[in-house]
């Protein structure tokens, strides 16, 4: 029997289960994390030692395709502190109200109600608490999961799914709630895997989307634009652009790059581009901006539509804020682009006219998975042309309950 339809039967009996027993299902893996840490952590040494060996190897051998590159090491590298904000979010996600028991909309004489999907896929790359986190919003929602990961995270993956499988069957939950796809199995059956979510770089994500005919949701990553207008200072840039770039464990909204007013003047951005390399940033332009100042390095004109995923900001002189609109809206990822500005009709008009899923006026972008302030649990954010933030609703369909006379 293949692992989708383990799953499916598996979902069926999750669904039959209470919010109590799905709770302490989730409180379970939580107590695993706490006790069985060093596992992860060791099996996480090795995936670090297998990348080290990589690198090394395509050094040598002058790997330059952008898709065979390593991943982050940020991403793929665990620390007791990660484990440890898992812990917590995993009790934040068992105290959340049960959203199977949320009405979905009430239109008299008819009522909405959450149900799950059934049968969920993760394919992500290297970055483990992605998968953390989606166990934890599916077990919530009654889903099953199918973890498909990269290859660079084997070991963690391994003793992540085999930690959640044991503290399911400790809880009389069936342990293929949680299963992992390897590679052949996914080139067969993914298309039978309800909805799929992808998180890692866009060719990881092509390379998905090429594979699956189902519904996908793709997380995105970096790539985002801010819009510096004439009435925006330059220490709300700065803050905004350092804050973007702070992730637990990845800058999701790092901001990567700045459309400029012509009204700011040389020094503004001299004093900006100091600031920004005494923090280990490289700074990089359009042909404008290179020609009168030689010591920025030029943007190649594709990587305006492209995440760098380091350390990296590029700046380009824009008219107006219809030239940066038009820009954006052209060139960005499309899930967090910002403005800063004083101007009330900018505001307005960024507002209106940017797609973006997220949009952060004068605000600051930085992206956190877990909202322990606000109670809320968010996975990632797709791009304009997907579903905005994948919350636990993006987990369940609606089913409309109607009543006769």
């Amino acid at each position: 029997m293949s692992s989708v339809a383990i799953a499916q039967a598996a979902s069926h009996q999750l669904a039959m289960m209470t919010s109590q027993q799905r709770d302490a299902a989730i409180r379970s893996i939580a107590q695993a994390f706490e006790q069985n840490y060093y596992l992860l952590l060791e099996a996480n040494t090795l995936d670090l030692e297998a990348m080290q060996d990589w690198q090394h190897l395509s050094a040598e051998s002058l790997v330059a395709d952008a898709h065979l590159n390593p991943i982050p090491s940020e991403w793929l590298r665990l620390t007791k502190e990660q484990i440890q904000r898992w812990i917590k979010a995993f009790s934040l996600i068992a105290g959340m109200p049960d959203p199977l028991r949320q009405m979905a909309g009430f239109y008299s004489p008819r009522q909405c109600h959450w149900m799950p999907l059934g049968v969920l896929g993760l394919a992500y790359e290297g970055l483990t608490e992605v998968a953390v986190m989606a166990i934890g919003m599916s077990l919530k929602t009654a889903n099953s999961l199918i973890l498909y990961p990269s290859l660079e995270n084997a070991h963690t993956h391994a003793a992540l799914v085999q930690i959640c499988q044991d503290s399911l069957s400790s809880q009389h939950l069936p342990d293929s709630c949680v299963l992992s796809m390897d590679r052949p199995e996914f080139s067969a059956e993914s298309d039978r895997v309800r909805q799929w979510i992808v998180y890692g770089r866009p060719a990881w994500r092509s390379a998905i989307r090429e594979q699956v005919k189902s519904s996908v949701m793709e997380a995105m990553i970096g790539n985002c634009y801010l819009y510096w207008a004439a009435s925006g200072g330059v220490d709300s840039v700065r803050e905004m652009i350092l804050a973007s770039h702070i992730g637990e464990p990845e800058a999701v909204n790092a901001i990567e790059k700045v459309l400029v007013h012509p009204q700011h003047s040389s020094s503004s951005l001299v004093r900006l581009w100091a600031d920004l390399r005494s923090k280990g940033f490289e700074i990089f332009g359009d042909d404008a901006i290179v020609a009168e100042f030689p010591d920025v390095k030029r943007l190649p004109d594709d990587d305006w539509n492209k995440p760098c995923f380091r350390k990296q900001v590029a700046f380009r002189g824009v008219e107006n804020i219809a030239g940066a609109i038009e820009f954006i809206n052209t060139h960005s990822s499309g899930h967090a682009d910002s403005i800063v500005t004083e101007s009330y009709g900018a505001s307005q008009e960024f507002v209106q006219q940017i797609r973006s899923t997220a949009v952060y006026l004068n605000a600051i972008g930085r992206f956190q998975r877990c909202q322990f302030t606000e109670g809320d649990v968010v996975l990632g954010t797709t791009g304009r042309s997907g579903f905005g933030s994948i919350r636990m609703q993006s987990l369940l369909t609606p089913k409309r309950v109607v009543y006769g006379n």
